[in-house]
């Protein structure tokens, strides 16, 4: 009886710490006026840009799309501890992903007008993307 009692305060001690029981929180929350679906008129391939949502920043690149928010769930799901920071503000928006091996990916816009947003590929190219 001992031990059928031990085993169970085992099974009950794992169950209640098990992974499943974290509760995932999206962290992309763009602001209203960068929504939409946004492309660069200045490269070969005419589907280079973004779509972006309310929870999410898609890349859209020739046939194919990578969406954030479903890469940052999987690496949530595989136990992949990442640094994420947001800045958001009326004419502003970055996001950064810190992989653990020291990595980041930034997505940085800014605000030219309803039409346009200036899309910060690199440090030193900065792409005019036209609301689609």
């Amino acid at each position: 009886m001992k031990k059928n009692l031990i085993l169970l305060c085992l099974c009950i001690l794992t169950i209640s710490c098990s992974k499943d029981d974290e509760t995932y929180v999206n962290p992309i929350n763009p602001p209203a006026w960068l929504l939409g679906t946004w492309q660069a008129d200045t490269y070969e391939d005419s589907r280079t840009g973004f779509e972006i949502t309310e929870d999410d920043i898609i890349v859209l690149s020739g046939s194919g799309e990578i969406s954030q928010k479903d890469h940052l769930k999987s690496m949530h799901d595989s136990s992949v501890s990442m640094g994420i920071l947001e800045i958001n503000n009326e004419e502003h928006f970055r996001l950064e992903l810190n992989y653990p091996e020291g990595n980041t990916v930034m997505f940085s816009f800014s605000k030219i007008d309803d039409q346009q947003i200036s899309w910060y590929k690199t440090l030193d190219e900065v792409v005019t993307l036209t609301k689609q």
